[in-house]
């Protein structure tokens, strides 16, 4: 993902903005600066993870499997006893790449 970053690099980018604004501030490990940065870096990471989260949850085939059965759900597909991720998934997207449409023969396919 081009959006995810790490904490140290988060870190590191906040610690370098400060330093090109502030030439003469202190921002060695343990000062105001560098606490107030890591708590906002800290912040900023959990919403790069989040959003990473909410990327692979968005698209049926990226989806956990909660979140599979949801995608299924939507369309009034259910799990079949014994039936994998996989195949949850191909039935799912073979009704979304085939809508019903009245009198095709996959129209009577479920």
């Amino acid at each position: 993902m081009s959006f995810l970053k790490g904490f140290e690099e988060i870190l590191n980018d906040i610690l370098t903005d400060y330093k090109n604004q502030f030439p003469s501030s202190d921002v060695s490990q343990g000062s105001l600066i560098f606490i107030k940065s890591a708590c906002l870096a800290s912040a900023l990471w959990g919403l790069y993870k989040y959003q990473d989260y909410i990327y692979k949850q968005i698209f049926p085939d990226t989806a956990n499997k909660e979140n599979l059965e949801h995608h299924a759900w939507l369309y009034g597909i259910t799990r079949k006893y014994g039936e994998t991720d996989e195949e949850l998934l191909e039935r799912l997207l073979s009704y979304l790449r085939r809508p019903p449409a009245g009198g095709n023969k996959y129209d009577y396919e479920n």
